[in-house]
């Protein structure tokens, strides 16, 4: 017979001396702490009369106190470490949080009214800090989880000097404690995504509004009848898919029907509008008029007959077409890359994006010159790429 309960550690309390195991110790702790809870208040009633009768004489009960409630921690820590937790949580960390800032600071700090201008050099000294950390993170890597950790660093540190100054009190007000806050902070410019159902099996394209139905005053989800191949010779090929499409999950004690796969997009007309508007595109747009390059050598996408065929040149496509013989006429290539965004795991997400061919070599493939207009999600094999491009051909 294994007695391996008795070869457990067991620690002694720092009170009495006596040696309990964990859980015994806690108990024990409690019930120790509480009779010294009870002697101190008698003895701050004798230290109160003492006082008044003109005698003040140290007593020392309060350090213990302090020292046994410490100890206390302590022990209670190192048991839920040895409980098998493998790191601490955010929800755990909030909770500590909320509890740590649970105090009303304007019944201690009045705030101006009328000083618009002390707010505005806050907000942007608070912007300007996270934007730097923002950097930092993105610079070595950092996970989201560990930089919420140091948001609540921060805050805290500023709570402890937020006596000192008051300026320091509104930044301690207004410092984020999580990335949601640091987010409404700063107001990110967010693309303006569009979103359609992807069915996991023929790979159709579906509106949101129209995969669901209501029966019976429940949402549920609809099975679509999609034939891929409905003039294919063999019956099995013809079968309609019958997929469903959304999915039940529980959020806040409601249930929510969402998308087993979502591709999200965005209008090219308004992306290359928002890239025309740049400052100094449209004139790195025609330096390809201005190159000088010899008939026999090519170098670029211009030197091309696809391009001279566009460009009025009657290439050997045949074609006599001036459309990039005027200024703001642009050629676009489209691109599809498979890229895996985790580490660890078999997970690949596909990325739509467009080039404009008339920028310089040097200029075209630089990340603010790129327009993303699609995320394909993870379809276990590559998909057929014609399916994504549809929504953006009409």
């Amino acid at each position: 017979m294994d007695h391996t309960w008795r070869n457990r550690k067991r620690k002694n309390c720092l009170k009495c001396g006596e040696e309990y195991s964990r859980r015994h110790l806690k108990r024990h702790c409690c019930t120790a702490l509480k009779q010294q809870t009870s002697s101190d208040k008698q003895e701050e009633g004798s230290y109160s009369a003492c006082i008044a009768g003109g005698k003040v004489e140290p007593k020392e009960s309060l350090l213990n106190t302090a020292l046994s409630e410490e100890s206390i921690q302590d022990s209670e820590t190192e048991e839920t470490n040895d409980l098998g937790c493998e790191g601490p949580s955010l929800s755990t960390s909030d909770d500590s949080e909320e509890e740590l800032w649970d105090f009303d600071l304007s019944a201690h700090f009045k705030e101006d009214v009328d000083d618009h201008v002390e707010r505005d050099r806050t907000d942007m000294l608070i912007a300007s800090l996270l934007k730097v950390l923002l950097r930092w993170q993105l610079l070595f890597y950092v996970s989201d989880l560990a930089f919420s950790y140091l948001l609540l660093l921060f805050k805290s540190v500023l709570y402890l000097v937020s006596s000192t100054s008051e300026n320091i009190q509104k930044l301690y007000k207004k410092f984020p404690s999580n990335l949601y806050q640091l987010h409404k902070i700063i107001s990110f410019e967010k693309d303006i995504f569009l979103k359609k159902v992807v069915c996991p099996k023929c790979y159709a394209l579906y509106d949101i509004p129209d995969c669901s139905d209501e029966v019976e005053g429940m949402q549920i989800s609809k099975k679509y009848s999609n034939v891929v191949s409905p003039n294919h010779a063999l019956a099995h090929f013809r079968r309609p898919c019958g997929e469903i499409l959304l999915k039940t999950v529980l959020t806040n004690s409601k249930t929510n029907l969402v998308p087993k796969k979502t591709f999200c997009y965005q209008s090219i007309k308004d992306s290359l509008q928002t890239l025309v508007n740049r400052d100094g595109f449209e004139d790195l747009c025609e330096l390809w008029r201005t190159r000088n390059v010899p008939d026999y050598i090519l170098m670029d996408v211009f030197d091309g007959d696809l391009w001279n065929d566009f460009n009025g040149g009657g290439g050997g496509g045949g074609g006599n077409t001036t459309f990039f013989t005027a200024e703001r006429n642009y050629g676009i290539m489209l691109n599809v890359d498979w890229f895996q965004p985790f580490k660890n795991t078999n997970y690949s997400v596909g990325a739509i994006y467009l080039t404009i061919l008339n920028l310089p070599r040097s200029q075209r493939f630089k990340k603010e010159n790129i327009i993303l207009v699609g995320l394909i999600p993870d379809m276990k094999v590559e998909p057929p790429t014609n399916t994504f491009i549809e929504p953006f051909v009409e």
